[in-house]
């Protein structure tokens, strides 16, 4: 992939910002990426923490490409033993006009309510869903 643009917000930060006056808290772009292999996606473009009290997290990704616009949900929940479970989900709006869901997983271990309460999440899952060769 080639002059991809990646934009990740925090969407428990956005929610908790009533005055919207604090973008660079929960709205972190980075630079445009020249060139994406396989192999540099290897690489992390940042951290987020979870700390022990907190029970869950929901990022939107969105990434720009030559090819076209890709947004992705992330739904990070905290299992009763400490652990994490995901969910993820990929949109794709290509620039020949196609779009629709290329990608979803949810761990077997995910809150499915947690989903069905996510308006984000709903509206992706209504999508047509795109087979997209490798």
């Amino acid at each position: 992939m080639h002059n991809v643009g990646v934009t990740i917000t925090d969407v428990d930060a956005l929610s908790a910002d009533n005055t919207m006056q604090n973008m660079g808290v929960w709205r972190r772009p980075f630079p445009i990426i020249d060139f994406i292999s396989r192999v540099s996606l290897w690489r992390p473009l940042g951290t987020y923490s979870m700390g022990p009290g907190v029970q869950s997290r929901s990022f939107n990704v969105e990434i720009s490409a030559r090819n076209g616009f890709f947004q992705e949900l992330l739904r990070v929940r905290r299992l009763a033993d400490g652990g994490l479970t995901l969910a993820l989900v990929v949109a794709a709006s290509y620039y020949g006009r196609r779009q629709g869901v290329v990608f979803q997983r949810v761990n077997k271990t995910f809150p499915t309510d947690a989903l069905t309460t996510d308006k984000d999440w709903q509206t992706f899952v209504k999508m047509k869903r795109l087979r997209v060769p490798e």
